[in-house]
Parts: structure tokens; C-alpha cells; sequence
């Protein structure tokens, strides 16, 4: 598991780079994929039997959603690093506003244009599947790496909270520690793969 060593370094002020590194990606990726959706537009039109809501398929538009905010259980970590917390409540509205409104605009705008031909990961409706788009999906894996540490910071903190806050500072905690994140992370990529 290449990524659970990265799980072991316990100061999340250590991964900015890869986080600015991360957005890019994801920004890049939103780019390539609108700039493949409105092609489609221009050679194609809008998208056939557009419906407001897919009886068959709500309850995965809901998962979508919530999947939308997985990284929401990392704001009580952010706010105790924040430079100044009591402009936090303000910031995290303007923020979650903000993901809202994108991911609702970027999805109401491929489905336009897809229509029902729609795939559950839009990357599958990026034709011609050259190098570019198998360059999105490879830019978007490396985004996953870069970004696990964020995502599994808050359970190891609450379980390590529990489990090693009585016990002595020593190489026996940081080892235990270590093993704790490491099934954290095993129980992380066997639950997304059971998905």
C-alpha cells in the first residue's frame, strides 16, 4: 500500500505543496473536461432526453453529492492551524457556498450536454480516449495520492486521542501509532474497494 506512509507523518502543516499541487490538478482536470464537453457542444448540440430527475438513478446523485464534501471532516484539524480562527466560520460559508455552486454548475452542464448518454464518472464521455484523456485520469489518481493523508488525518487523530492518550511518550507509542494508521489506512482502501 503505497500510500499508508504517508499516513505516518503526524503534521498536517507538511503536505501544503502537495495540496496546492493537488487543486491544480483538479483545476486543470475541470478545464480538460469542460473544454472536451463544449466541443461536444459545438459539433453535436445539447445532449437527448434531458430529465430533471432520473427515477433510476437518484440515490447515486445523492452518494455523488455527499462525496462532494469528503473532505469536511478535516475542518476541525484545519481550524487549529489557522492563522486567524475567527475569520474561519466566515471563510468555511464563502468556501462551501462556492463548492456548492461548482459542482452543481459543472454538473448540470455536462449532464446538458450528455444528456442520457450521462456516465457516472464523466471521464468516460470524453471522446476520442487519447492521450489527454488518459492523462486526466492518471492526473486525477496522483490527485487521490496526493490528497489520502488529508482525508484519513481526522480518524487517526479521534482513535489516537482514545487509545494513546494515557500512554508514555516512547518508541513503543510512535511504533503502535504507526500501526494504528496503517490499519486505518487498510480499512480506507478496502471500504472503497468493496464500493
Amino acid at each position: 500500500m503505497v500510500t499508508t506512509p504517508l499516513s505516518y507523518v503526524r503534521e498536517i502543516e507538511k503536505f501544503a505543496f502537495s495540496y496546492v499541487l493537488a487543486d491544480i490538478l483538479i483545476l486543470a482536470t475541470t478545464i480538460i473536461i469542460l473544454g472536451f464537453s463544449t466541443y461536444k457542444l459545438t459539433n453535436s448540440g445539447w445532449g437527448e432526453e434531458i430529465n430533471a430527475l432520473n427515477g433510476d438513478t437518484w440515490l447515486t446523485m445523492i452518494g455523488s453529492s455527499i462525496y462532494a464534501y469528503e473532505g469536511f471532516g478535516t475542518i476541525l484539524p484545519l481550524l487549529d492551524v489557522a492563522e486567524k480562527p475567527e475569520l474561519f466560520s466566515r471563510t468555511l460559508f464563502y468556501v462551501l457556498a462556492t463548492v456548492f455552486s461548482l459542482y452543481t454548475s459543472f454538473g448540470v452542464y455536462c449532464y446538458l450536454i450528455y444528456g442520457k448518454d450521462t456516465q457516472t464518472l464523466i471521464t468516460a464521455n470524453l471522446e476520442p480516449q487519447g492521450l489527454l484523456v488518459y492523462s486526466i485520469k492518471v492526473a486525477y489518481c496522483f490527485n487521490l495520492f496526493l490528497t489520502f493523508p488529508l482525508t484519513v488525518y481526522p480518524a487517526n487523530i479521534i482513535i489516537e486521542s482514545y487509545v494513546f492518550s494515557k500512554m508514555a511518550q516512547g518508541r513503543k507509542r510512535t511504533y503502535l501509532k504507526n500501526l494504528s494508521r496503517t490499519l486505518v489506512s487498510f480499512v480506507g482502501v478496502a471500504t472503497l474497494s468493496l464500493i
